[in-house]
């Protein structure tokens, strides 16, 4: 719609919003820096669904509901490839993180190829037709 200054002045509020969750997660050390990424992570959809609803009314509800599946689908990854390193504990963990890479990329493209979702399609059609 034309509202770059909407989006720079957004822009310059979330990274300064992101410092500011650098300077405090730094002081709890590497996991604290992640937390904090989460968090900024979080108040900055909100806030990029919140003015994408006022501009174009899609509302934050509608827009969480439509990332819902991807969410799960991630979330279910993730488990699996949590859980399946507990099977390669007697291993180093080269083995483990490769091992759980496997289980969690194999386990992503069978739900999406299963269920046929768009992105996975999207990206396959995306890769298909690029030019070299």
């Amino acid at each position: 719609y034309g509202r770059s200054d909407l989006f720079l002045k957004l822009e310059v509020f979330k990274k300064s919003f992101l410092a500011i969750g650098i300077i405090l997660g730094l002081q709890f050390g590497v996991i604290g820096l992640v937390w904090s990424s989460v968090i900024v992570s979080i108040i900055s959809l909100l806030i990029n669904t919140y003015y994408s609803s006022k501009l174009i009314h899609y509302t934050t509800k509608r827009q969480l509901l439509d990332m819902l599946p991807i969410l799960l689908l991630a979330s279910l990854t993730f488990l699996l490839m949590y859980y399946s390193v507990y099977l390669f504990i007697d291993y180093s963990d080269i083995v483990q993180i490769a091992f759980a890479s496997l289980a969690g990329i194999t386990f992503y493209l069978l739900i999406n190829s299963f269920f046929k979702t768009s992105p996975l399609y999207d990206l396959l059609t995306i890769i298909k037709n690029r030019k070299l």
